[in-house]
């Protein structure tokens, strides 16, 4: 059976293929990688309440080579960070960069108090693989996942994941859903009455990269096609269920292409319901309140600027950040 690789708490959608089939989203057996990734999560310490693998090391990208030729990105999102990065520098010091010679508790302050508060370690060797790991504390994922103070960790999986451990976590998994759904009331802001089944995951997967200055000075100009077109089936898992739900859209699983009411009323209800630092933005930027920007003809150019203004401000702290730690 494939893997239960994506968290899809609505149940499972059924659509139409698209042409050539499904995509794998990994190569060799698949039994082995999860005894790899349990194997891995075993070496370091307990008290992960989350723990997830993501990125061209686990999903296949459009022109890429193997996957086993990639590093391994994955986050643990931990209820103690101190505790757990006092055990971790004991078991994996060699994981850390000069930080490790501060100590447990100046990591911690690194990792809270700039960027997206996250702490990365980077190109760590492990059972013949690179990988890359980032630790946030539970209590930090949590009000993201609500929030969207830095879109970092919530941007991160509004794409498909692979989650190892807490996916059904009980405090998790709620806010789980309530980012997928914020998602798509800010895509379907940016998108016409008209649209497609893949330029909606192209607007989705591109979200996190609105106003990253990285995506100028060298990552891939293709990133997000890359991302998305060998993965629609998993961008489908994740978000079909809960389109279904939106009784302003309508969608013809035959042909893959969707209509929306986009009258003013219906903008204004996303609106409402968007986290507040995003509705915050999109306001002073702007200088109208919600209901003129729904019925402004600039609604989607709002919340594109919106969003861009969170995730430029926090790309670059949190890559500020990277210099430091050795991560991304």
């Amino acid at each position: 059976t494939r893997l239960k690789v994506l968290y899809n708490l609505a149940g499972e959608a059924e659509l139409q293929p698209w042409p050539g089939g499904s995509p794998e989203v990994h190569d060799g057996d698949e039994s082995n990688l999860m005894e790899f990734y349990d194997r891995l999560i075993s070496n370091f310490p307990t008290g992960t309440t989350v723990a997830l693998a993501y990125g061209s090391g686990v999903f296949k990208q459009q022109h890429q080579a193997a996957i086993s030729d990639n590093m391994i990105d994955f986050i643990f999102a931990v209820e103690d960070p101190l505790q757990w990065h006092t055990d971790n520098l004991a078991r994996h010091a060699s994981h850390y960069s000069f930080l490790k010679y501060l100590g447990a508790e100046f990591i911690c302050t690194v990792q809270e108090s700039f960027g997206a508060k996250m702490y990365y370690n980077t190109l760590v060797k492990h059972s013949e693989r690179l990988i890359k790991y980032g630790v946030i504390s539970v209590r930090s994922l949590c009000r993201e996942l609500h929030s969207w103070d830095n879109l970092y960790i919530s941007g991160r999986l509004q794409k498909p994941v692979l989650f190892i451990r807490g996916r059904d976590d009980p405090v998790v998994a709620p806010l789980l859903l309530t980012n997928l759904t914020n998602t798509l009331r800010i895509s379907l802001l940016m998108l016409p009455e008209n649209f497609t089944e893949e330029s909606l995951y192209l607007t989705i997967a591109g979200l996190s990269y609105l106003g990253d200055f990285r995506m100028t000075i060298g990552e891939n100009r293709n990133k997000v096609y890359n991302i998305v077109k060998p993965n629609l089936s998993h961008f489908r898992k994740l978000y079909y269920p809960i389109l279904q739900t939106f009784e302003s859209v309508h969608i013809n699983p035959n042909s893959c292409k969707i209509q929306q009411d986009r009258s003013p009323t219906t903008k204004l209800g996303y609106l409402n319901k968007l986290p507040e630092r995003l509705k915050a933005e999109m306001t002073s930027s702007s200088g109208l309140n919600l209901h003129q920007i729904a019925e402004n003809q600039k609604c989607e150019e709002y919340a594109r600027n919106g969003i861009g203004a969170i995730v430029s401000q926090s790309s670059k702290s949190q890559s500020l950040k990277g210099i430091v730690s050795a991560g991304k």
